[in-house]
């Protein structure tokens, strides 16, 4: 059930909904929206939905960006759209910095200081040099965060939990047009790399102390495909550098699938969630490649399957993403 929190504080449950659509996107949108008619059942909480109010669902919070007036049949009707409070962090402003290297501990109490906003971190994160972090509102710095250290959020109204990953690796197994029936699918190989090089701290005069490559075992799939060089005078240690180059490609096509959630748990046999990992087969391109539930759109106290998304668009990483030659 929804739950509208007026702006005076007023909490009342709201009924005769249409419809209500959540989206969860992998360290993106979260957001809902909904329609409501007025009736008897909710005369009181249709008037409480305004701009700027909550809307509570299974436990989070939702804050109403846009509210639509309409009268249908002589019944006044509202079409409303929420962003998660977790964006309410797009209205505050940093105005200091921090500079060298900065842990995500630091990082992150910058960002919340002075907001409802608490955090908690888990696993360990390397520290990243920034020559000036901050001066920026505090949703775009913590999007940089999730960009430098690498890290995946979990929000819960106003407390944000930092991670190396969320979900679990289930190795599920979907094979396309065999126990999966897409409802929408996307490939898109137009950023598609296999071929890096990258030079690392330089000397007195200027000329780099290691150069290294990187060329993806995808490239005997798709050929060798130059990136852009990368150049980062952090590092000192050829592996690290490789390691970090080869974090950069792009060396799968990116792919976006839908299906019904329903549909497809009932024919892979197990339960998928938020950021769960495993293979998509795909026998039609003649690959494999490694994929996770990167969004979710469900209808909140309607019986209405969710609609998952499996793809590797929204990651990357060559410790992540592997793509095999279907045998």
């Amino acid at each position: 059930m929804l739950v509208v929190h007026s702006l005076d504080g007023q909490i009342e449950p709201l009924v005769d909904c249409e419809l209500p659509q959540r989206r969860w996107v992998l360290n993106g949108d979260k957001s809902l929206s909904f329609n409501i008619y007025r009736s008897f059942s909710n005369e009181e909480s249709f008037d409480l939905i305004q701009g700027q109010c909550l809307i509570e669902v299974d436990d989070d919070y939702f804050r109403v960006k846009q509210v639509g007036k309409q009268l249908r049949s002589s019944t006044q009707y509202k079409t409303v759209s929420c962003l998660h409070v977790l964006f309410d962090l797009e209205k505050n402003r940093v105005y200091s910095t921090l500079n060298n290297t900065v842990s995500i501990e630091q990082a992150m109490t910058l960002i919340t200081a002075n907001t409802k906003f608490t955090f908690t971190v888990e696993g360990t994160f390397d520290g990243v040099v920034f020559e000036e972090f901050g001066k920026d509102d505090s949703y775009t710095l913590l999007q940089k965060v999730l960009e430098e250290y690498g890290a995946e959020l979990e929000v819960k109204k106003f407390h944000i939990t930092l991670k190396k990953r969320i979900g679990v690796d289930n190795d599920f197994q979907f094979r396309y047009k065999h126990n999966i029936t897409a409802v929408d699918e996307q490939i898109d190989t137009n950023d598609l790399t296999t071929y890096i090089e990258g030079t690392g701290k330089l000397d007195a005069n200027g000329k780099p102390l290691i150069s290294v490559s990187y060329e993806s075992p995808n490239a005997s799939v798709f050929g060798r495909l130059h990136a852009d060089p990368i150049s980062n005078e952090t590092f000192t240690i050829a592996e690290n550098l490789r390691n970090h180059i080869a974090s950069k490609l792009q060396d799968t096509p990116k792919i976006s699938i839908k299906f019904d959630y329903h549909t497809v748990v009932g024919e892979i046999g197990q339960e998928i969630g938020k950021g769960d990992a495993g293979w998509l087969i795909h026998e039609a391109l003649g690959i494999e490649i490694y994929t996770r539930v990167v969004e979710i759109l469900d209808y909140p106290g309607v019986d209405t399957p969710p609609v998952i998304t499996i793809g590797n668009v929204l990651f990357n990483g060559a410790e992540e993403i592997v793509i095999r030659k279907g045998k």
